[in-house]
């Protein structure tokens, strides 16, 4: 009887432990996923900024061909 009432206080102990551990460990984890959230917007906006970039410089090559093959004809 006294060793089954030593584990289940031994139990409340360490459940105690872990319950105060996750009172700090909570918050930083909430900070990770948001700081990573951030990165990932981020990184999709360069992506968006790359690919419009890419898409006027090949309008811009595209219309350089045109206007240099119009020259030649007339």
């Amino acid at each position: 009887m006294k060793q089954a009432e030593g584990d289940a206080k031994s139990k409340v102990v360490e459940a105690k432990g872990e319950a105060d551990a996750m009172q700090y460990t909570l918050p930083l984890k909430q900070k990770q996923i948001e700081q990573s959230k951030l990165e990932a917007e981020a990184r999709k906006e360069a992506t968006i900024q790359n690919a419009e970039a890419d898409a006027e410089a090949k309008v811009t090559a595209k219309r350089a061909a045109s206007d240099a093959f119009l020259r030649t004809i007339v």
